[in-house]
């Protein structure tokens, strides 16, 4: 279960065509969603994570594999505004993404934007909005103010009903999206110029004259070329996974951190929450667990870091993952702000 929501949680599955052997690819304790394939057969998908950070601003884009394996960030974990990018697809030949920006607890409509993971994965000059229909701009959660959130930044979480959604691309200039346009009542289909966010209506439903029913999630019934074939299942049993870490002190040196201060690492897991929220809820957080956290933590333990930076060890697999930096004294230096995880027999650098 979401752990401040009143509803179930979700992960991604995979599952053959018939319906047939459905499988777990991916371990988060709370939501994963709104996933596309990308070209190199990698999954695109939005993750939602909390990690000792505050509540709002932490749905950035991920990939991982079909079978598991490489969880990576694809852009936007320190963005507190928008507070959720979701919908991504790839915009074909571009090697960009179209997103939509909406609210921690909205519905996923608001505006278009583009993502350009090659001008950064966390430069504000990465991601831009192409439709101008909601007051919302984008903020990095930098230095001093990386705690606060989104919400104080004007409409971060407010709705908008008559915004867009579901965008998909079909060619390199024009997607296919849902949006309500100004004045009207109905989400239709619109086609969008992603150079110029300028719209064409498509096609609505109408009943005797009036719109009475809105269009949403366009698919174009067009080919396009397969993506890449990635082998191999996720392996559904319990294991370990292997970690290699090349230098620890990456990202740490910019923060102070001299070289030589970490001696250990600290492998820590969350558990998931099983059951929803019932009675009183305090903290905003039922049953509670503590002020600091809405998570019961698992520790299972310190491997050592060599005098280089460098690390390797085995890592329990098929659960949520999240490292800390030690000192000589075993006190902590750095905690992962985000989460990962490893298949049954993976090696992950």
């Amino acid at each position: 279960y979401s752990l401040c929501q009143n509803y179930l949680a979700c992960a991604l599955h995979v599952i053959q065509a018939d319906g047939s052997d459905l499988r777990r690819i991916d371990w988060t304790t709370l939501c994963t969603s709104t996933p596309s394939v990308l070209e190199d057969g990698s999954i695109l998908c939005t993750r939602w994570e909390y990690q000792d950070k505050n509540i709002f601003g932490w749905g950035g884009l991920w990939t991982v594999n079909p079978n598991g394996r490489q969880l990576k960030l694809y852009h936007g974990n320190t963005f507190r505004v928008p507070n959720i990018v979701c919908g991504a697809r790839e915009i074909p030949g571009t090697g960009t993404a179209i997103v939509v920006w909406t609210g921690h607890h909205r519905p996923p409509l608001g505006d278009l934007a583009i993502v350009d993971r090659r001008k950064g994965l966390e430069t504000p000059e990465s991601m831009w909005k192409i439709t101008h229909v909601t007051p919302v701009e984008k903020d990095l959660a930098t230095g001093k103010d990386w705690r606060k959130s989104g919400v104080g930044a004007p409409g971060a979480d407010d709705g908008y009903g008559g915004a867009f959604a579901d965008p998909f691309p079909f060619s390199s200039d024009y997607s296919v999206v849902s949006y309500a346009g100004r004045g009207r009542r109905g989400h239709a289909l619109w086609v969008l110029d992603h150079a110029t966010g300028e719209t064409a209506h498509l096609y609505e439903i109408k009943t005797e004259g009036k719109t009475r029913a809105s269009c949403f999630s366009p698919v174009p019934l067009a080919p396009r070329p397969k993506p890449t074939a990635i082998p191999g299942d996720c392996p559904q049993e319990s294991g370990t996974g292997t970690f290699l870490v090349q230098d620890v002190y990456q990202g740490l040196l910019e923060q102070g951190v001299k070289r030589g201060t970490v001696k250990r690492l600290r492998i820590m897991s969350q558990s998931p929450k099983k059951y929803n929220t019932e009675g009183f809820r305090y903290h905003d957080h039922y049953p509670l667990i503590g002020m600091g956290s809405y998570y019961v933590k698992l520790n299972h333990g310190t491997v050592p870091v060599d005098a280089n930076g460098s690390a390797c060890f085995k890592a329990p697999s098929n659960t949520e993952l999240y490292f800390i930096a030690l000192d000589e004294h075993g006190k902590e230096i750095q905690r992962m702000g985000s989460v990962t995880q490893i298949t049954s027999g993976e090696t992950s650098s």
